[in-house]
């Protein structure tokens, strides 16, 4: 066990045929992706060829809950998780097109201490004084020091 999905870690080719799939081009590709054109594309069905090859590398306890009852939302979640082994990531905004709410997707490199400031700057205030910074959450105060 690697981690608390995967037995071992998946192959970077399978990792990317995923990523292909989405319809990036490679790791590095820039573009974004809109959901409803994955819908539109009929993404679940397509990835529902490489669900036998993932059942080797999810632990058996993970495997009803995230490669059952595929659809786009899934999809995503399951190649994001992939991408995380690898130090890669899928990053979802949410944005109006054509008045309509609509989920766009990017690749991008997995930076985990500035993920967790972007969580941090989410929840609460930051103030930063003298290399000093504190946070602000419901009356707490965490100072870190810069």
């Amino acid at each position: 066990m690697i981690n608390q999905l995967f037995i071992d870690n998946p192959p970077q080719s399978l990792i990317l045929a995923c990523v292909l799939l989405l319809g990036w081009t490679s790791l590095t590709d820039t573009r974004v992706i809109i959901r409803s054109d994955l819908e539109n594309l009929k993404v679940a069905d397509k990835f529902i060829d490489v669900i036998n090859d993932l059942r080797h590398y999810y632990l058996p306890c993970k495997q009803d809950k995230y490669l059952s009852n595929i659809n786009t939302k899934s999809v995503i979640t399951i190649v994001r998780q992939l991408l995380k082994t690898i130090g890669h990531n899928i990053r979802g905004i949410e944005k109006v097109i054509d008045n309509k709410k609509e989920m766009i997707y990017k690749l991008e490199k997995y930076n985990k201490i500035h993920h967790t400031a972007a969580i941090m700057q989410k929840q609460s205030q930051v103030i930063s004084h003298n290399n000093i910074i504190t946070h602000t959450n419901q009356n707490k105060f965490i100072v870190c020091w810069n």
